[in-house]
């Protein structure tokens, strides 16, 4: 596990899909926390460090977004 859990800001174009995602990461063992519309933060605190989180969220986030019409994501490190 990593020492300090690593934050990522996620931001997808369908806001009515958000809280599906929301739902699948905390189904994958992530915390999250919404903070508009469009966009959540995610504590990956189960990564071994923070560029395998964020590696492992990015692969997860845009396989998400390929099931659900090819919905634009983006993904930002905290911090």
């Amino acid at each position: 596990m990593c020492p300090e859990p690593m934050s990522v800001t996620i931001e997808i174009d369908a806001p009515q899909l958000l809280p599906h995602l929301l739902t699948r990461l905390e189904d994958g063992g992530c915390s999250v926390e919404p903070i508009g519309s469009r966009a959540c933060r995610v504590v990956h605190e189960q990564a071994a460090n923070a560029k395998i989180g964020l590696c492992e969220l990015t692969f997860f986030v845009r396989a998400w977004a390929g099931c659900h019409g090819g919905v634009a994501v983006s993904l930002t490190l905290d911090g």
